[in-house]
C-alpha cells in the first residue's frame, strides 16, 4: 500500500509519454521551400512543324504532342483519351503526332508509321491512325493495305513508296 503511489506515478508517466509521442507525430512537418524556381520554358519542347500531322483546334491554346507507337497498348489508351479531350475542347486543344516506334518490342511499329504517313499523303492520317489502333491486337503487314482499302484510299498511291525524306528516314529520326 505504501508503494501504491509509485504504480500510479508509473502509469501516469507512461500515459504522458504516449500522449507526447502521438502529439508530436501528428504535427505538420515544415518543408523548406527553395528560393529559386524553375523557369518556364526550361524543359525541352519538341519541335512541331508542318510535317507532323495535327488535329483539333486551328489556333490552339494547348498543344499536346503525342509520341506514339502503333503497336503500344498504352499509346492506344492515350490516343483514345486524347480523342475525348479534342471532342471536349474542340477550340482549345490540338494534338500533334510524332512517331516513336519501339522496334525492339514492336517489329511492325515502323512499317505502321510509314503506312500512316502514306495515308497522310491522301489526307487520311488520322482515320488511318485510328484504324491502326482499332486493329492493334491483330495487326499484320497485310493489314496496312487492307486498312487503306477499307478507308477507300487510292491503293496505288498508298503503295507507290514516294514518301518525303522525313518518313523514309523514320528510324534514323528516332535515334
Amino acid at each position: 500500500m505504501e508503494h501504491r503511489w509509485l504504480g500510479f506515478l508509473s502509469i501516469g508517466a507512461l500515459g504522458l509519454m504516449v500522449f507526447v509521442f502521438f502529439w508530436f507525430r501528428n504535427q505538420p512537418i515544415e518543408i523548406p521551400v527553395p528560393e529559386s524556381s524553375v523557369e518556364v520554358g526550361s524543359i525541352t519542347q519538341p519541335m512541331v512543324t508542318f510535317v507532323n500531322p495535327a488535329r483539333g483546334a486551328e489556333e490552339p491554346t494547348v498543344t499536346v504532342v503525342e509520341f506514339g507507337d502503333f503497336e503500344c497498348v498504352a499509346c492506344k489508351t492515350l490516343a483514345d483519351s486524347l480523342e475525348v479531350l479534342i471532342k471536349t475542347y474542340p477550340n482549345t486543344v490540338q494534338v500533334v503526332w510524332k512517331d516513336m516506334p519501339n522496334e525492339s518490342a514492336h517489329p511492325l511499329a515502323t512499317p505502321a508509321s510509314i503506312a500512316a504517313h502514306c495515308a497522310d499523303r491522301q489526307g487520311a492520317f488520322w482515320t488511318y491512325h485510328d484504324a491502326l489502333f482499332d486493329r492493334q491486337s491483330y495487326l499484320g503487314e497485310s493489314q496496312f493495305t487492307q486498312i487503306a482499302q477499307d478507308l477507300q484510299l487510292d491503293v496505288e498511291k498508298f503503295q507507290d513508296g514516294d514518301l518525303p525524306s522525313h518518313v523514309v528516314n523514320l528510324p534514323l529520326l528516332i535515334l
